[in-house]
C-alpha cells in the first residue's frame, strides 16, 4: 500500500527520519520509512524470482504433461491447446448429438405413453363389460338358486303340516280332541250368555230415568254412613270391653 511522503524529513529536533523516526507526523513515521522497511529493494525482488522461475516452470510442466496424459495427447505439449480446442468442439459435437437422440427418444416415448394409455383404456372398457356381463350371469345364477330354494322350503312346509295333521287327528286323539272341543264349546256358550246378561244389563241401565240414578247415589250414600256408624259403635264396644 503506498503512502503519501511528508515533505519533511527530518523532525524539528533535527533527529534523521530514517534512524529514530519522525515526531512531527500522527504515527511517528513517514510513508516513504514504511515503504523502506516492508517493500524489499527492486533487484532484490527480481534475483528472488529468477531463483522461483525453475520450480515455477518445472511445476508447469508437470501440470501440463498430466493434462495431456489426461486427455490421451501424444503430440507436443506445445499443441496441447489445440487438441484441447479440438477435443472440446468433438465433446460440444457429441453433446449436440446426444440432445438430439435424447429429444427425438422424449418424442418417441411420449407416443409409446400416448398408445399405452388408449391401449390402457381399452383394456379397463373390456374388463368392466366382462365383469359386468359375469355379474349379470352370477345374479341369475342365484336367482335361479333362490327360486330353487324357496320351493323346496315350500314343499317340506307342506309336508311338515301334513305330518302334523297325521299325528294329531288319529284314532288315539281323536276321542280327546271330541270332549276338549265339547268343554270348549260349553265354556264359549257360557261366556256368551254372560256376555249377553251383561250387554242386557247395561242396556237396561242405560234406560233408567234420573231420579233412579238419584235414588241409587243416596243408597250408595246410606250404606257408606251405614258402614262407618258399625265401625264406630265397633270401636265403642272394644273401648268400653277393656275397661271394664
Amino acid at each position: 500500500m503506498w503512502l503519501p511522503q511528508c515533505p519533511s524529513a527530518i523532525d524539528s529536533s533535527g533527529a534523521s527520519t530514517e534512524t529514530a523516526g519522525s515526531t512531527s507526523h500522527l504515527l511517528g513515521i513517514t510513508g516513504h520509512q514504511l515503504l523502506a522497511t516492508h517493500i524489499p529493494d527492486r533487484a532484490i525482488s527480481q534475483k528472488g524470482c529468477r531463483a522461483l522461475l525453475p520450480e515455477i516452470e518445472h511445476r508447469l510442466q508437470a501440470k501440463a504433461q498430466w493434462l495431456a496424459d489426461v486427455c490421451e495427447h501424444q503430440g507436443p505439449i506445445a499443441s496441447l491447446p489445440q487438441h484441447l480446442a479440438v477435443q472440446v468442439a468433438a465433446a460440444k459435437g457429441g453433446q449436440l448429438e446426444l440432445v438430439q437422440q435424447w429429444q427425438q427418444q422424449q418424442q418417441q416415448s411420449q407416443a409409446y405413453l400416448h398408445l399405452l394409455n388408449q391401449v390402457l383404456t381399452t383394456l379397463t372398457q373390456l374388463v368392466q363389460d366382462h365383469l359386468l356381463g359375469q355379474q349379470q350371469a352370477s345374479n341369475k345364477v342365484q336367482q335361479t338358486w333362490l327360486t330353487a330354494h324357496s320351493q323346496t322350503l315350500f314343499s317340506k312346509l307342506k309336508v311338515i303340516e301334513k305330518q302334523l295333521l297325521v299325528q294329531t287327528y288319529n284314532s288315539e286323539t281323536m276321542p280327546a280332541l271330541h270332549k276338549l272341543d265339547d268343554h270348549l264349546t260349553r265354556a264359549q256358550r257360557k261366556l256368551d250368555a254372560r256376555d249377553e246378561k251383561a250387554t242386557a244389563r247395561l242396556y237396561q241401565f242405560d234406560q233408567l230415568q234420573p231420579e233412579f240414578l238419584e235414588l241409587t247415589n243416596q243408597y250408595r250414600d246410606l250404606q257408606e254412613d251405614l258402614d262407618h256408624a258399625t265401625f264406630t259403635l265397633h270401636e265403642f264396644q272394644k273401648a268400653a270391653a277393656d275397661q271394664i
